[in-house]
């Protein structure tokens, strides 16, 4: 269906994203079935198709059936929200142009405040996806890597990654008395050896 839009053979894009919306509404998936839905309206516009006007009114009653939990299927609801905006855009289109100006308006007016809201909707989720990444990420180590490569330093000198109140695998070692069973490196193990 998609090579048949790119190549802009729409009725035959509109055929295939119908096929694909009854298969997957016969398996239950209705977020793509939608989805197919609101392609195929799309394809009816782009071909001049006179049903296109029908076609995306049912998809507009039928797109809020899909419900879902699942934060996998976000990207299948934005997607679902985009088409539904341009649906409106183009049915306002085809409504000016056949001198229902009122409507036609009405539809154009909902479609961008749909496609403004699906842009912050999906700016506001990745800036919270990146401050996500941000947190995870050793921020101080990288600056203090920063500073070693600017200055010349290697980043992996010990005066770069050595921090004060840091304890090193030997401190632990004498902290705990670790080590050979014969070996003693505890204080008094070392007035021992001196």
């Amino acid at each position: 269906a998609r090579s048949a839009a790119k190549t802009a053979d729409f009725p035959t894009a509109a055929d295939y994203y119908g096929l694909a919306e009854k298969a997957h509404d016969r398996i239950g998936d209705a977020i793509r079935a939608r989805n197919a839905g609101a392609d195929r309206a799309l394809a009816l516009y782009a071909s001049d198709d006179a049903t296109a006007a029908a076609e995306s009114r049912r998809v507009f009653a039928q797109k809020s059936r899909p419900v879902s939990n699942n934060p996998d299927d976000v990207p299948l609801l934005q997607e679902l929200s985009r088409k539904d905006a341009e649906l409106h855009l183009a049915l306002g289109a085809r409504l000016a142009k056949s001198g229902a100006d009122r409507d036609a308006s009405a539809l154009w007016e909902t479609g961008c405040v749909r496609l403004r809201t699906y842009v912050d909707d999906a700016t506001a989720r990745i800036v919270a996806d990146d401050a996500k990444d941000m947190s995870k990420a050793d921020l101080a180590g990288t600056a203090r890597k920063f500073a070693a490569i600017s200055s010349g330093l290697d980043p992996q000198n010990p005066y770069v990654t050595q921090q004060t109140n840091t304890r090193f695998l030997w401190y632990e070692l004498e902290a705990d008395g670790a080590g050979a069973a014969d070996e003693d490196y505890s204080p008094a193990g070392d007035a021992k050896v001196k």
